[in-house]
């Protein structure tokens, strides 16, 4: 109680920032992938502008680029077009 795990993080985010904000949900996306040294599966969202993608991981307070991120490792992404997911 009181905690979530990353795929918690990551809707929570979409959420306020789609609904609460406004912003358009079709630059959004939840990534899967590996993070650490040990590559524990990991949920992340990312918001692309300017055709890079940014990492809003939970575990970190910096917003890297999704291919630079110093510790997560892309396996696949969801993401919405006109409120349709694709893969």
């Amino acid at each position: 109680k009181g905690a979530g795990d990353c795929e918690d993080f990551a809707m929570l985010k979409y959420n306020l920032l789609v609904k609460e904000f406004g912003m358009d949900p079709n630059k959004f996306a939840f990534v899967y992938g590996e993070s650490g040294k040990n590559k524990v599966a990991h949920m992340i969202l990312t918001y692309k502008t300017n055709g890079e993608s940014y990492a809003l991981d939970n575990t970190t307070e910096k917003i890297h680029q999704l291919d630079k991120h110093p510790s997560f490792k892309k396996i696949f992404e969801v993401y919405f077009i006109s409120n349709k997911i694709s893969l």
